[in-house]
């Protein structure tokens, strides 16, 4: 799911006709799986990160609007990219789709202590048992880190990317599974020893 229209009067506009064959490239059938580049990690930090309630919930990147900021998705992804360029920064950003599981399993690294989140997404966090204060601050833990190893991600395939696509705008974002977040299995109590090696009562007294 995703996307976002380029915003009116912008200097350089891909129609979304263009922006759509743009997508569909990136996640037609036998499409080469792209690189992880710098370009990548330079969108995946401006992700709009969100808790998604559904079932056991699970934390995902809202497809309508997946990047930190105001105005039109493309416009926010090209100055993010540094580029004027709205093929290249449209492709990047559907790529995302595929990367960001595999940025989390393997190439992520994120020391435990203390953090905050940008005051742009704090408002997300604002519910009871989210973890995070008023000020945005939160406790990173070894434990979360291989929880979110052990993510179950869900991605777009070629079969999907038109209902995605019908959707307006919404961007083709990758998803943990908020039915069953850590593996196959019906219940969360018996997924957590999965990923970090620990009993779910365990994890729940940590």
């Amino acid at each position: 799911m995703l996307a976002a229209r380029t915003a009116s009067g912008a200097p350089v506009s891909s129609r979304p006709a263009d922006r759509n064959a743009i997508i569909r490239a990136v996640f037609a059938d036998g499409a080469s799986l792209p690189d992880l580049t710098s370009r990548h990690v330079a969108l995946m930090k401006q992700l709009r990160v969100m808790w998604v309630p559904v079932e056991s919930g699970a934390p995902g990147i809202d497809p309508m609007h997946p990047l930190i900021g105001e105005g039109a998705t493309i416009m926010l992804a090209k100055a993010a990219l540094k580029t004027n360029d709205d093929a290249l920064a449209i492709r990047t950003l559907a790529e995302l789709g595929h990367l960001v599981p595999v940025f989390v399993a393997t190439a992520g690294t994120l020391a435990p202590g203390r953090y905050t989140i940008p005051p742009a997404l704090r408002k997300l966090f604002a519910f009871k048992g989210s973890g995070v204060d008023a000020s945005g601050r939160f406790e990173f833990r070894a434990a979360h880190l291989a929880v979110l190893r052990g993510a179950n991600w869900r991605t777009v395939d070629a079969d999907a990317i038109d209902d995605v696509l019908s959707e307006g705008d919404f961007w083709p974002m990758a998803y943990i599974d908020g039915k069953r977040p850590y593996g196959d299995r019906t219940y969360v109590s018996g997924k957590f020893s999965t990923p970090n090696g620990e009993s779910f009562a365990t994890v729940g007294r940590a």
